[in-house]
C-alpha cells in the first residue's frame, strides 16, 4: 500500500493527480496538498487586472474535482518536507511560497500582434479549464497527435 502526495494543485499538479489516480492499486492513497482551495489558469491572471477576463472564468474549486477521482485534498500549504520521516509539515497559517514557472520563460522574447493572438489565448484557456473541470489530463486528439509524432509515454513495468 502506497500513499502518494502531490505538492501543489497548479498547472502541473492537477493533471498529475488525474493521471496518478488512474494508476492507483487497491489500497493505495493519493493526496494533493495546496495552499489554495481554487485552481487558477495562472497565465490569465494579468487579464483580470485589466478587466479582460473575470475571476470565475479562470478558476475552479479544487476539492470537488479531486473528490470525483477519489483523491484526498488538503487546502493548506506545505511548510517543509521530511523525507527521512515520510512526513510533510503543514503551514499553520496557510502561507506557502512556491516558485511558479514564468510564461514566457526567462531570457526568451515572445511577441506577436493581431486579434488572433488574443483569440488563441482565450481558446487555450477555455480548452485547459474544460480539461481540469472534466478531470482529464489528455484528450483523445492529443493522444492521436502524440502517437502520430512518435511520442509515447513511459510505460509502467
Amino acid at each position: 500500500m502506497a500513499h502518494i502526495v502531490i505538492l501543489g494543485a497548479g498547472i502541473g499538479g492537477m493533471p498529475a493527480a488525474y493521471e496518478m489516480s488512474e494508476k492507483l492499486r487497491p489500497g493505495d492513497k493519493l493526496t494533493v496538498i495546496s495552499n489554495y482551495a481554487m485552481h487558477h489558469f495562472t497565465p490569465s491572471n494579468p487579464w483580470i487586472a485589466v478587466d479582460w477576463r473575470k475571476r470565475g472564468e479562470i478558476e475552479v474549486d479544487i476539492a470537488p474535482l479531486l473528490a470525483k477521482k477519489k483523491v484526498d485534498f488538503i487546502p493548506v500549504g506545505a511548510k517543509r518536507v521530511h523525507p527521512d520521516k515520510n512526513q510533510i509539515e503543514l503551514d499553520d497559517n496557510g502561507a506557502c511560497f512556491v516558485a511558479l514557472p514564468q510564461i514566457p520563460p526567462r531570457n526568451v522574447n515572445w511577441f506577436s500582434q493581431g486579434k488572433w493572438v488574443h483569440l488563441a489565448k482565450i481558446a487555450f484557456e477555455k480548452y485547459y479549464m474544460r480539461k481540469i473541470k472534466k478531470g482529464t489530463s489528455e484528450h483523445v486528439f492529443e493522444k492521436m497527435v502524440l502517437n502520430a509524432l512518435g511520442i509515447m509515454k513511459l510505460k509502467d513495468k
